[in-house]
């Protein structure tokens, strides 16, 4: 599909679409618009208009067809995983980590600190991420490769059936190569000779 038929948004109340309200955050348009870039302003002015009101509203309208949704990562890999149906297509906009919000002087900011960051370093908040998000309700589970394996489409699996024809081609090149080398040492060998 077009890139021009194919419309996209994200919720109104998003990062990406209102400016900071915050009076440290110097930040005074959406996210998108900010971006000094001519894709994301391409992006902004196709999406600007008739954005959805909540991340609910957008996952309905990629169910319907011809739509993209925008939204924040960890959500779409939420949603992902529970309708086999959706598929999450390319990178990070914008890259973010989330917080506990203490009151300020609070006695648990410094135990809290220190206890998510021996979590993180033992890579126990991974286990608990993949214990929690993919082990799923069992009547609402995508198809599986293997037990515990999220499914993976073929358009984006890289293995030697999709990327073969490439190394057949690099094969041919270095043998063609290879006859030309030969070739031109038995010529000068020849000549040399006479």
């Amino acid at each position: 599909m077009p890139q021009e038929q194919m419309r996209y948004h994200c919720v109104k109340t998003s990062p990406l679409a209102i400016p900071a309200k915050e009076e440290k955050q110097t930040r005074r348009k959406p996210l998108v618009q900010e971006w000094r870039h001519e894709t994301y302003e391409m992006m902004w002015h196709a999406m600007k208009e008739n954005m959805v009101s909540s991340i609910a509203e957008g996952i309905e309208r990629v169910e319907r067809g011809g739509y993209a949704f925008l939204m924040e990562s960890t959500s779409i890999e939420y949603v992902v995983r529970r309708r086999c149906q959706l598929k999450h297509i390319g990178g990070l906009l914008d890259s973010k980590g989330y917080g506990i919000a203490t009151p300020h002087g609070s006695p648990y900011r410094n135990i809290l600190s220190s206890t998510l960051l021996r979590l993180q370093e033992r890579g126990t908040l991974r286990k608990f991420k993949d214990r929690w998000w993919k082990v799923r309700d069992p009547l609402n589970e995508c198809p599986t490769k293997e037990a515990g394996e999220p499914r993976t489409d073929a358009a984006s699996e890289l293995g030697l059936r999709t990327v073969g024809g490439v190394f057949v081609v690099l094969l041919a090149g270095l043998g063609l190569a290879c006859l030309i080398a030969f070739a031109e040492l038995f010529c000068k060998a020849r000549l040399g000779r006479s």
